[in-house]
């Protein structure tokens, strides 16, 4: 810390390179995920509760949040709130519109901005 009580930027960096790694990590879980888990579900005509379906849009907000707070110098809320509506806008435009996906990803934003303030309140961002 710094006499203003700004962090170094050395801490800075180190926390946003853990932010891109933490991004890529859930990108490989999410590539992974879709194609075990969901071929899995479909072929044995499972129910559950439409999650091999909204596999993506759970994993999404977070991996697109650390990655865009990772490479930019914005705040991660405004990361949170741009990858919420980036990915808002690509469901109702694409072709594959579906209402479970859209309660997923306002789910998935509020879990992750939950998580992240209980970590910035433990001083970990």
């Amino acid at each position: 810390m710094t006499i203003k009580g700004k962090k170094s930027s050395k801490a800075r960096i180190t926390k946003r390179r853990s932010a891109l790694f933490i991004s890529g990590f859930l990108v490989l879980l999410c590539i992974l995920i879709t194609q075990t888990y969901r071929p899995f579900i479909y072929e044995n005509h499972l129910n559950d509760l439409h999650f091999a379906d909204t596999i993506t849009s759970w994993i999404c907000i977070p991996a697109a949040s650390l990655f865009f707070w990772g490479v930019s110098h914005a705040r991660f809320l405004k990361c949170l709130v741009g990858s919420l509506i980036g990915f808002l806008i690509y469901e109702c435009i694409g072709l594959t519109f579906d209402w479970f996906d859209i309660m997923a990803l306002f789910s998935s934003a509020v879990i992750t901005y939950s998580i992240y303030t209980f970590y910035k309140k433990k001083h970990f961002f």
